[in-house]
């Protein structure tokens, strides 16, 4: 019985041993996963943090670029809008002007009539 018993303790050991290596080795191995997953999680989560900031950039950009551009339409809206009520002024400038021109020439007329008038009498 002795014989027996020494070899199946004899048996037993080098198995024991095999399979605490083999659990030992399984548990460093998903400690090693378990690390590496964790830092993949954490670069995940940092470059989805830097993307959101970029998206947002980009989006705060396109506000600005959008606002920019309405803005500049309100300015060329309002300077159209000076243009026409400036011509509209110079349109009557230049008729009140034309009309000056006009009532000028007949003065002229009405004068060179009277100055041949005058000049006629005087040779007579």
């Amino acid at each position: 019985m002795s014989v027996t018993r020494d070899i199946n303790l004899g048996s037993l050991v080098p198995i024991g041993l095999f399979l605490f290596a083999q659990t030992a080795g399984a548990i460093w191995w998903a400690a090693t996963i378990s690390a590496q997953f964790e830092a993949l999680q954490a670069f995940v989560v940092q470059d989805r943090a830097g993307l959101e900031t970029r998206v947002n950039n980009v989006d705060q950009n396109r506000i600005t670029d959008r606002q920019r551009l309405f803005d500049r339409l309100v300015q060329v809206e309002k300077l159209a809008t000076e243009l026409a009520a400036s011509e509209r002024a110079t349109t009557e400038i230049v008729g009140a002007i034309k009309e000056d021109i006009g009532a000028l020439r007949e003065d002229l007329r009405e004068n060179n009539s009277l100055l041949r008038d005058l000049l006629t009498d005087a040779k007579k």
